[in-house]
């Protein structure tokens, strides 16, 4: 192997499988690593994982793994506490990280532990030194370098497509070239330079409501999204530069509400928002008009639909009113009246 110069002293370079896109929904079936300690191969590990769920039939055609191959395989909690002190202090790489990061800090999130980690995207290092490329995923490293991958879609075969890229990258480029590279996509450089790192890890990859204060508790801005961590971070960054705003100068603390869905998160922010009016929220203010789908019963029996302004002072009936829209031509839209 190649010793790997210029890349973090240690980190681990990851691949899962999973039941599906979603981690919120779906689950683990598989987990390898390679272990890298000062540009050197020290440990690989891997293991199936009994999801408890069923794996979708082609979910199983992509990936080969069978609800027969992890019927009998541990659990993601039989298994934690060793992949915990495997991930431990070390820089979490993967291709298209922010998905296999998702859903291991998820995984641990179900079993009540919290996990965070310094992370690095493969898919952005191949962008970022090799940009006369036109495709950067699996597939394409595979053929650009020219490998013969056994089992495509297998956590171990596609972790070590990744160390495969990264040592190209040592006959490609000097190692000031891709420490630079490593340090520009490095999660601590797209943050403001006196925002501690531990207010953005605590933060859910989920749907709700965060709020930012300054120094002395006082609210800044109020915002929601359907994933909270995700729309914090795009504060921070434009056009992958650091943003340095009036807000971002006073911002010391963020403080988050999660609710169960995009719905939910858009009824509280504007409750939120009017009733604390938020120092850089002022021109939210002003009353939103949104609106929903109403089912209602004729005097003969029948259902109507109907569009009607949302009231969002009030919890919805959703067994009675469908959707939040910005206008009523987007809610007709959606609708069969």
């Amino acid at each position: 192997m190649t010793p790997l110069f210029g890349f973090p002293e240690k980190m681990v370079l990851l691949d899962c499988e999973t039941t599906g896109g979603n981690s919120i929904r779906d689950r683990l079936t598989e987990i390898a690593l390679i272990e890298i300690t000062n540009g050197v191969e020290t440990d690989r590990w891997q293991t199936l994982i009994n999801p408890g769920v069923s794996i979708p039939p082609w979910i199983s055609k992509l990936t080969g793994i069978t609800d027969v191959m992890v019927a009998n395989q541990p659990s993601f909690a039989d298994i934690a506490e060793e992949l915990q002190q495997r991930l431990a202090d070390k820089v979490f790489v993967a291709h298209h990280v922010r998905f296999d990061y998702g859903f291991i800090r998820e995984s641990f999130r179900r079993i009540g532990i919290t996990f965070s980690a310094k992370t690095l995207c493969s898919v952005k290092i191949s962008r970022l030194l090799y940009p006369e490329q036109r495709r950067h995923g699996i597939d394409a490293i595979v053929a650009r370098l020219g490998l013969t991958i056994n089992q495509r879609h297998r956590a171990m075969d596609d972790a070590q497509v990744i160390l495969e890229l990264f040592q190209q990258t040592q006959h490609d480029f000097d190692e000031s070239t891709i420490q630079q590279a490593c340090k520009q996509l490095s999660q601590q450089t797209r943050l403001p330079s006196h925002l501690d790192i531990a207010e953005i890890n605590k933060l859910p990859e989920r749907p709700g409501v965060y709020q930012f204060f300054d120094d002395q508790g006082a609210l800044l801005y109020i915002g929601k999204s359907i994933n909270i961590k995700q729309r914090v971070l795009s504060h921070f960054v434009q056009n992958g530069k650091l943003r340095n705003t009036e807000m971002q100068q006073q911002l010391q603390h963020i403080d988050f509400i999660e609710t169960p869905s995009d719905f939910g998160a858009q009824l509280l922010e504007n409750q939120l928002i009017k009733s604390k009016t938020p120092r850089y929220n002022r021109r939210q203010t002003k009353a939103k008009r949104l609106y929903q789908i109403a089912l209602t019963v004729d005097d003969k029996g029948y259902h109507r639909t109907t569009i009607e302004m949302a009231d969002l002072h009030q919890p919805p009936d959703i067994s009675q009113r469908y959707g939040l829209f910005r206008s009523q031509k987007q809610a007709e839209k959606n609708c069969s009246i």
